[in-house]
């Protein structure tokens, strides 16, 4: 697996760093937003873990953040109006 100083470089959401026999780390990468989860972020999980789910020699899965927080929760900004709220005002959304 590549380095995870490569993955920083390149602004994805989520560094996949292999750090020992059977050990990978998974690090959210929205320093900057204590790694508030965004669509995007969540969607990027979801497909990291299903193809370390398919790796044979993964024993152990590693979560955490970059930066000086491991999440502080949903980044509301990044998911969008909620369903079914276009006949709100902007206060409600």
């Amino acid at each position: 697996m590549a380095e995870a100083s490569d993955f920083l470089d390149r602004g994805l959401p989520v560094l996949i760093d292999r750090i020992g026999d059977g050990v990978i780390v998974l690090r959210m990468n929205r320093p900057d937003r204590l790694n508030a989860m965004t669509a995007g972020l969540v969607s990027e999980l979801h497909e990291s873990l299903d193809r370390i789910s398919s790796d044979p020699e993964c024993r152990v899965v590693i979560l955490t953040g970059e930066g000086g927080g491991f999440c502080t929760g949903l980044d509301f900004a990044g998911y969008g109006l909620a369903l079914s709220s276009s006949h709100l005002g902007t206060n409600q959304r």
